[in-house]
């Protein structure tokens, strides 16, 4: 599993498309095409005594 935190979605898939994909295409070849991200909200919670 790989894990990696993006500020907005659409820089994660211009990554993706421009370096990520051909990478795959290229070991995977066809079946690279079945790889698919899970994507999910990240949070942060901040709790402390004043």
């Amino acid at each position: 599993m790989i894990f990696a935190v993006w500020q907005l979605r659409e820089d994660y898939e211009c990554f993706s498309n421009e370096k990520v994909r051909p990478a795959m295409e290229k070991v995977a070849g066809a079946s690279a095409a079945e790889a698919e991200p899970t994507f999910g909200e990240l949070h942060n919670e901040f709790t402390g005594s004043s």
